[in-house]
């Protein structure tokens, strides 16, 4: 394999630092190593030689001197035209674009090579250290040239590599080289920035060798860029990532859209709650996994293979082209349940042509994989979000001594009560229930949120911002009830949502009407079942319930649900996460 190295040069004070990095470089006896030189201009003619004269050529590299009759750097265009230029006539197979400013590591063309060697990519870059004019170490870039890595300067969706930095395949290279003759106008369109773009838009076979192999000088000129930018933008991602994860295993994220997902992510590593309870759902799963991954947000640049985990999904919210990749592994877990407001999310056939695996809790499903054998459903049933290894999540499991008979409801008053099918399954909405419960039990159910309002008179009715605010928490306020009234939103097989959990938890009895799931089996003497008991008996059924018969509910439920629970938490869920991103 033969790398092409191109360096215009001007006879830099670190040029005979580059020199000796590229003739030591260590190679194995498939690596070859051809070295162009462009003197740019007669004027640097003399000072340039009289460096190259000091380095004698490796024996197993090729070093070739070109002198341009005039200088082509002028007006902003650097080394620019030289890049271009020799570009089209090198016969290596990758080109190297090399500043004479810059110096390697001594790994630096072997850590490229294994890369390109074991996937084949059709390019691959570094990452660089930060150095000044005399050659003397200041810190790693871990802010600025990270490519597909979040960086800590740019708005959404801008990524950048340096040049120098990068290896790419002499094709590639000569098709898009026309690049370097332009000057842009601004900080986003010169030519590095295009160049690097370019690349990760075009050519998503490629990857990060995650090795710090180009030294790269600040303050060189006027207008180069300071060390201080680096040191400031390093404390930037430090602190937004507790640390630096680049070396570990990469995992994408979507959360609802890019914005939530990068607040969810920031919330990650600084280990911070958060007040909505679907984002501390996602929290707590992925708080385990930062020890094993580097979590990012997905964007435009993801590479090929690369794994990426939808959580709570909306496809209206997402890029069509990150929807449309086939190059990459998407996983989805199937937040929303199978109800008449989010039936497009669960069309087979868009899952199928969407993602590579799908998770879910909807028994039917599972049937699709027998005559969609290469299709991946796996099952897990709705995640509670709790992390039973986290003593502030177990604190929040309550022991809960209320006999007052009294019903809370945290869920809102819809009327939903159409039968739907999805993917050829006929479906019934259940959600007008909740008020023919509510209605019957009149003063004695206390109804949490704004769409119980119109109906005060009938039922006590307490108003709240959202039923998923931390700051009232769903199981603070259920601990203060000796009943809560649950109906599931459809009458999906299997789905048994977050609600009947939060009840567990707050050792509040389940009046349930529901689905079952022998996967998750809640037994039948943990909770009332409504399926039997109309609206018109629930008031009858809960006077006849005694004092013992709720201490009898309780014991039972508090003997078993840490095992209902265990088996529906975030600790067992990543288990099984940790197989498919392995």
């Amino acid at each position: 394999m033969k790398f092409s190295i191109i360096t215009p040069t001007t006879g830099h004070s670190l040029f005979q630092n580059l020199l000796l990095s590229v003739s030591n470089q260590i190679i194995n006896e498939d690596i070859q190593i051809e070295h162009i030189i462009v003197i740019d201009g007669p004027e640097f003619k003399e000072r340039t030689e009289s460096i190259l004269n000091c380095v004698p050529v490796n024996e197993k590299q090729e070093r070739f001197v070109i002198q341009m009759p005039y200088n082509t750097g002028n007006g902003g265009f650097l080394g620019h035209k030289i890049y271009s230029a020799i570009t089209q006539l090198v016969n290596g197979d990758y080109v190297i674009y090399l500043d004479n400013d810059n110096f390697l590591e001594l790994d630096h063309v072997l850590n490229y090579y294994n890369a390109i060697k074991s996937n084949n990519y059709d390019w691959v870059y570094c990452l660089r250290k930060i150095c000044d004019l005399q050659g003397n170490y200041i810190c790693n870039d871990d802010c600025e040239s990270l490519g597909y890595l979040s960086n800590a300067f740019y708005h959404r969706g801008v990524f950048f590599i340096d040049t120098n930095c990068t290896c790419v395949k002499r094709e590639i290279a000569f098709e898009y080289c026309h690049i370097w003759n332009s000057v842009g106008t601004n900080n986003e369109d010169n030519a590095d920035r295009v160049y690097s773009r370019t690349l990760m838009s075009l050519y998503p076979n490629y990857d990060c060798t995650f090795a710090y192999s180009v030294n790269y000088c600040v303050d060189n000129r006027e207008e180069s860029v300071k060390k201080d930018l680096f040191l400031f933008g390093n404390q930037v991602i430090a602190q937004k990532y507790s640390g630096i994860p680049w070396t570990k295993k990469q995992l994408f994220l979507s959360h609802f859209d890019f914005e939530n997902t990068e607040k969810v992510i920031e919330r990650i590593y600084k280990r911070e709650k958060e007040s909505i309870a679907f984002h501390q759902w996602n929290l707590n799963i992925l708080d385990q996994m930062q020890d094993y991954f580097c979590i990012s947000a997905y964007n435009p640049f993801i590479p090929a293979n690369k794994k990426i985990l939808f959580h709570v999904c909306h496809f209206n919210l997402l890029p069509e082209t990150l929807l449309e990749r086939t190059d990459v592994e998407k996983i989805l877990y199937t937040i929303e349940g199978p109800n008449i407001r989010h039936q497009d999310q669960w069309n087979i056939e868009l899952l199928f042509s969407k993602f590579s695996r799908v998770i879910t809790y909807w028994k039917p499903f599972l049937d699709f994989a027998t005559y969609i054998p290469d299709y991946k459903i796996t099952f897990f049933p709705f995640i509670h979000r709790y992390d039973l290894t986290n003593p502030c999540d177990l604190e929040c499991i309550k022991i809960n001594n209320n006999k007052d008979k009294k019903v809370c409801i945290i869920l809102e008053k819809r009327d939903f009560s159409d039968r739907y099918i999805i993917n050829k399954i006929q479906l019934k909405a259940q959600d007008y229930l909740r008020w023919e419960y509510c209605r019957e039990l009149g003063k004695q159910i206390d109804c949490y949120g704004s769409t119980w309002e119109p109906f005060k008179d009938i039922i006590n009715y307490i108003p709240t911002q959202s039923r998923f605010l931390d700051q009232e928490r769903t199981i603070d306020f259920m601990s203060n009830y000796t009943f809560v009234l649950i109906v599931e939103n459809c009458n999906a097989d299997g789905y048994v949502s977050e609600k009947v959990y939060d009840a567990l938890s707050a050792g509040c009895i389940p009046l349930y009407y529901g689905n079952n799931n022998l996967d998750v089996n809640i037994p039948k003497d943990c909770y009332i079942d409504l399926k039997n008991i109309g609206p018109k008996d629930l008031p009858k059924k809960l006077d006849l319930i005694t004092d013992s018969m709720i201490d009898n509910f309780r014991k039972n439920m508090y003997s078993k649900r840490m095992e209902i629970l265990g088996n529906v938490s975030v600790n067992k869920y990543n288990e099984l996460l940790k197989i498919f991103l392995s």
